[in-house]
């Protein structure tokens, strides 16, 4: 059984778990994914009919990521943690917002961030007291945010089909992002 501290640091270590357990739910409510196999009829033309993330994705790809997706959800109680963040977001929304800010988006500014931590501590003291049971905590390495592995692959020169393909996301997702990054870290110099 986990202390209420233990089990608050084990939330904060998969609470950025979150957008791709959600992005999963919303996968699945377009077509199950059991009727992904149903349909699956060995036509390379059929697409599951999900977000607009998978658009260039191939099938087995698709499948495999969902699998992983499931796994990651039923092993760190997802379910449990986003129920708990969406009631700690009903009675404590600027906790929520600080939680938020500080584990599951990118990192706030410095100075932000001794104001947007106190709060942070207090809501993730909500969500151990409120999500039963223990929650394993993260044992892997969390990946950079796609946004800044697109950053990266701009600035090693690569074409955005081979951006999409390092990163694992769709073509248009790169395109997205690569319109909002500062034209200094586009530029690309040959020497």
């Amino acid at each position: 059984m986990q202390t209420l501290e233990e089990k608050a640091r084990a939330i904060a270590s998969v609470l950025w778990l979150l957008e791709d357990h959600y992005r999963m739910i919303a996968a699945g409510r377009l077509g199950s994914c059991i009727n992904y196999v149903r349909q699956l009829d060995g036509s390379e033309r059929w697409r599951p009919p999900i977000l607009e993330d998978f658009e260039d994705w191939p099938v087995n790809h698709v499948m495999r990521w969902l699998a992983v997706q499931r796994k990651n959800s039923a092993r760190y109680r997802l379910w449990a943690v986003g129920l708990a963040l969406q009631r700690l977001e009903k009675v404590e929304p600027k906790q929520a917002a600080a939680v938020k800010a500080c584990y599951v988006e990118i990192p706030p500014p410095l100075d932000w961030y001794h104001e947007l931590q106190g709060k942070a501590d207090d809501g993730l003291m909500f969500l151990a007291r409120d999500v039963p049971g223990d929650v394993p905590e993260w044992g892997g390495v969390r990946p950079k945010p796609k946004a800044e592995q697109i950053a990266d692959c701009v600035q090693d020169g690569l074409t955005v089909a081979d951006t999409a393909k390092r990163v694992g996301c769709s073509e248009r997702y790169v395109k997205k992002v690569r319109a909002t990054l500062r034209p200094e870290r586009t530029l690309v110099l040959s020497g």
